[in-house]
């Protein structure tokens, strides 16, 4: 019998595939998202100053990377006209005596680097990076700011308002753009085919091994790594379907420098979100999990929602919150949508809230006559919300979703009958 054992597990070995990834290179995410953190004239906490400083101003970029519940580094900074001075709190133990040398960033040069090394391992490393234009093509570049890096009017004014920052002007040197290097990223070669693939730090703390991080596969084969498209993106604990085969993480180095997936007969994860492999790689249609009709929540009223009501029509779920610029900014067609559409579409808003009593406010100034349920954790997973605004509409048929980002009236145009 213990031969037999040994016997089956050698089999195993021979016939179970395993796909060694180097993950070679550190990036941001292949997304054209933007973050602006804008310059004050006090500081967010209480910082000890080295001397020298006569005028600072003063902004924070997220970190998540410390052992304690401070998630914000905080960075003194001086201008003259060739560049600015930086001050970071590289230790986040609020003296700015204490961490070298001020970094110099000079007015010709686009971005610079802060590594934020653990304490208790050397190796383990965040990384973030603050910009004076996004890194973006100059067509996408163009829409956020002008050649001298003032921020185009449209888009001041949307950040203004989401930060309730009125006073900001957009002005060059009055902010940064920021973003952090945590995508670890190589190639999966498989059957003839080399498909980009990387791990995600999501709570960014130099670890790419947690359960809070993520696998992403260019499974829609555009070749980006981004949280815009729920089919690339996995958890390490997923069974994922690869061509024809079924595979799981087997192993990922703790600073994300190499993974192993391992051919497995296990099921591939199931989630509402199902791709559907007679449809194009490029068209961004699902099959929904018929689980979700018999779900129900509660809504900002207090009022039981039940989804099975809605099955039969056209039914858009939107994913947003009252912090994010870009959600704000489709409201107005949305209420057009809704208008347009009344006897065939019904909209539900699922809030992912930072200020409840604020967005409540919210609503109710911008007349978004349609349902708002606070967004349940398992639904955000369900659906892999991973980027907001995220709108999923389902057809009639009940089966069959689209999801896109950012929509505008010609998306409810395109597919509503």
């Amino acid at each position: 019998m213990k031969n037999t054992f040994i016997f089956f597990i050698f089999i195993k070995i021979i016939f179970s595939q395993t796909i060694e990834v180097e993950l070679t290179t550190l990036s941001t995410l292949d997304d054209e998202s933007v973050h602006i953190e804008v310059l004050s004239d006090e500081p967010k906490e209480e910082l000890i100053l080295p001397e020298d400083i006569s005028s600072p101003k003063f902004f924070t970029l997220f970190y998540g990377g410390s052992s304690t519940n401070d998630d914000l580094i905080s960075i003194a900074i001086e201008q003259n006209d060739t560049a600015d001075i930086l001050y970071p709190d590289l230790n986040n133990d609020e003296d700015l005596t204490n961490d070298g040398a001020p970094i110099i960033f000079p007015l010709s040069q686009n971005s610079i680097t802060f590594n934020i090394q653990a304490e208790e391992d050397q190796e383990q490393i965040t990384r973030l990076k603050i910009f004076r234009k996004p890194e973006f093509p100059d067509s996408t570049l163009s829409f956020f700011v002008d050649e001298e890096g003032n921020l185009h009017p449209h888009v001041t004014n949307l950040f203004s308002t989401a930060q309730k920052m009125n006073s900001f002007t957009g002005k060059a040197r009055t902010f940064y753009f920021d973003d952090r290097l945590s995508l670890r990223k190589g190639f999966l070669n498989i059957d003839n085919l080399s498909i980009p693939i990387g791990v995600f730090d999501y709570n960014n703390n130099g670890i790419f091994s947690d359960d809070d991080d993520v696998l992403i596969i260019d499974m829609n084969r555009d070749g980006k790594l981004d949280f815009l498209h729920d089919e690339d993106i996995y958890k390490l604990s997923d069974i994922i379907r690869i061509v024809d085969k079924n595979y799981q993480l087997s192993y990922i180095d703790k600073y994300g420098k190499k993974l192993i997936l391992e051919e497995t007969d296990k099921e591939p994860t199931k989630y509402f979100s199902i791709w559907n492999k007679k449809i194009s790689y490029n068209e961004a249609r699902y099959e929904l999990d018929q689980d979700f009709w018999h779900y129900s929540f509660t809504d900002l009223l207090g009022n039981k929602v039940n989804m099975s009501n809605y099955k039969g029509k056209y039914l858009l779920l939107n994913f947003w919150g009252e912090w994010c610029a870009p959600c704000r900014k489709e409201i107005p067609d949305l209420i057009e949508a809704h208008k347009l559409y009344s006897n065939k579409l019904e909209i539900i808003g699922f809030l992912k809230t930072y200020k409840i009593d604020y967005a409540k406010e919210f609503i109710k100034e911008n007349n978004m006559y349609w349902l708002q349920i606070e967004l349940p954790k398992d639904i955000e997973e369900k659906f892999k919300i991973r980027g907001y605004p995220t709108n999923i509409l389902i057809l009639p048929d009940g089966k069959t979703f689209f999801k896109n980002g950012l929509v505008d009236i010609g998306f409810f145009e395109k597919y509503i009958q």
